[in-house]
């Protein structure tokens, strides 16, 4: 499966050793077979992050070899990409000869700077395909191996009646939910009077309510139990990733299903409640890889809110959104979740299995 990715560059100036390079017969003639143009004198060079770098470096090995006919010079490889829809390529020199160790060398079929209207400084993006085989699953819970969306508006209802409030708005709830807000801003809006000793006393029913509550009535979706095991099987490892859980809480939900936590899950993060939410989970993700031994975009990421699309597309994840938690089907398609699913099992795609 494909994954397309976006790296972003600074334009600035080499050091002109790409006019004399891809006006080579053999590089002209290499580049035209491997990518159907010839290219323009010079290349595009573009400055990235060393996390970019790093990661554009990882895929190289997708790219097409250019090998010279004569041993004077040194062999490339060609990763195609494209800028503002026009079809270009990034070099790859051998490493003993690469000047830059944060530069994208590109070559194209025009002169990018007019043709794309840019100057000395500019910021760039090139979007890339590169193949997926993710060595980890990062599972989100609520809403994606547990069915409890509809607890939290019932608690939430349950909170309001007892604070003598309006029964909160469940679409406004959906969206704090959905884009990692607290839910708190649709129970107990900004202009109610009192509203901090309402918030202090809402949150303590909810301490008191929400354990029990949500034992009672919540359960791994049917399917959790038997894709969990496959993927477990397949010599996949497993993550958690979540908010605000107690490891016995987790460990109680799964024991009813039938599951020996930590016999198949690898890693299990919980970032703090308080924390600004799509931070939290950027640096669950990078804890979690690190633990694994891997980096980010080793990694497949399951979710069913669009926060969580949106923290894994900027760590270059591959991101799969389910449609069984709060998320529509068009607001994951907004957030570009690199793949949507009726439901968790869709990362069966990913790894090639039915």
């Amino acid at each position: 499966m494909l994954q397309e990715v976006h790296i972003e560059g600074q334009l600035y100036s080499g050091l002109g050793k790409g006019s004399f390079f891809t006006q080579v017969d053999w590089v002209k003639k290499g580049v035209y077979q491997i990518c159907g143009f010839e290219p323009f004198p010079g290349t595009l060079n573009l400055r990235v992050s060393k996390e970019d770098y790093d990661f554009v470096q990882s895929i190289r090995s997708q790219g097409s070899s250019l090998i010279p006919p004569d041993p004077n010079f040194c062999t490339a490889r060609l990763l195609k990409a494209n800028i503002q829809g026009i079809e270009c390529a990034i070099v790859f020199p051998e490493e003993s000869v690469w000047a830059h160790k944060d530069t994208l060398e590109i070559m194209a079929p025009l002169y990018m700077r007019k043709a794309l209207g840019v100057e000395e400084g500019d910021i760039i993006t090139v979007k890339i395909k590169r193949k997926v085989d993710p060595k980890t699953i990062i599972f989100d819970l609520d809403g994606t191996l547990i069915d409890s969306i509809q607890v939290f508006y019932e608690l939430g209802d349950r909170i309001a009646q007892e604070l003598g409030l309006p029964r909160p708005d469940r679409e406004k709830m959906r969206l704090c939910m959905n884009h990692g807000k607290d839910p708190w801003e649709a129970l107990i809006p900004g202009g109610v009077q009192e509203r901090e000793k309402l918030l202090e006393k809402g949150l303590m029913l909810d301490r008191s309510l929400f354990k029990d509550t949500y034992l009672q009535n919540c359960r791994l979706f049917p399917w959790a139990k038997e894709l969990l095991w496959r993927l477990h099987e397949k010599g996949l490892r497993l993550a958690i990733l979540t908010v605000g859980w107690e490891l016995d809480l987790i460990q109680s939900l799964f024991e009813d299903a039938q599951i020996r936590l930590h016999e198949i899950i690898s890693v299990i993060h919980s970032c703090a409640k308080k924390a600004q939410k799509d931070l939290a989970l950027e640096q669950g993700i990078l804890e979690i890889s690190k633990a694994m031994g891997i980096k980010p975009w080793d990694c497949a990421y399951v979710a069913d809110a669009v926060v969580n699309i949106e923290v894994g597309k900027r760590l270059k994840v591959f991101t799969i959104g389910t449609l069984t938690g709060i998320a529509t089907r068009e607001e994951m398609l907004q957030a570009s979740a690199d793949l949507i699913g009726s439901d968790a099992k869709a990362v069966l795609e990913v790894i090639g299995t039915n």
